[in-house]
């Protein structure tokens, strides 16, 4: 009788389990996030500034900074407890090109990525608003990707769609299956 007790509780707790399926670009950016091989070093209240030709390129700022090295790359975890962490994205001088806000921000220094996830919240000098639950920002390429689900907000525009791509201030932008308000003056 005790065997057939344990094939029921197996067969319970089967029954509950939920696959969860990963897209490919899922599986890159978790990669991309999970390739870490130890945590040497650990701080709190953190203010990090990567500059260009002597001007800040960006800088973000978080309660918890975790750093991570290992033989491909150098990666930074930044993450918010009480408060989001937030990173502002410069122009070519000390001017704020974006402002964003994350829930966690990791930025691979070899790459010269930033990914931002959760409640990840976009605002440009400009006034344009992205929010989103994931974004990947291309330093290199001064480009934004957001894989998937997006609300953009403008003066004149709310748009909604999936897998954005864009320029570091929202001015020109690819959206897939979108939906949305335009103002259109006369």
């Amino acid at each position: 009788m005790l065997i057939g007790k344990r094939w029921i509780l197996l067969l319970l707790v089967l029954v509950g389990c939920e696959r969860t399926v990963l897209t490919v670009e899922d599986e890159q950016i978790v990669q991309a996030l999970s390739d870490t091989v130890q945590v040497p070093q650990e701080a709190t209240e953190v203010l990090y500034v990567v500059t260009e030709d002597g001007y800040p390129r960006f800088q973000v700022s978080a309660n918890r900074l975790i750093y991570t090295e290992d033989s491909d790359t150098t990666t930074f975890k930044l993450e918010g407890t009480l408060q989001p962490v937030e990173a502002y994205i410069f122009a070519d001088s000390s001017r704020v090109n974006a402002q964003v806000e994350a829930q966690t921000v990791w930025y691979d220094k070899k790459r010269r990525r930033l990914y931002a996830i959760g409640a990840v919240r976009v605002l440009t000098r400009q006034g344009r608003m992205l929010r989103t639950e994931r974004l990947v920002w291309y330093e290199k390429k001064r480009a934004l990707w957001a894989p998937g689900y997006v609300e953009i907000e403008t003066p004149q525009e709310y748009i909604r769609g999936y897998s954005l791509r864009t320029d570091e201030r929202l001015e020109s932008f690819a959206l897939a299956r979108v939906t949305g308000q335009v103002t259109i003056e006369q």
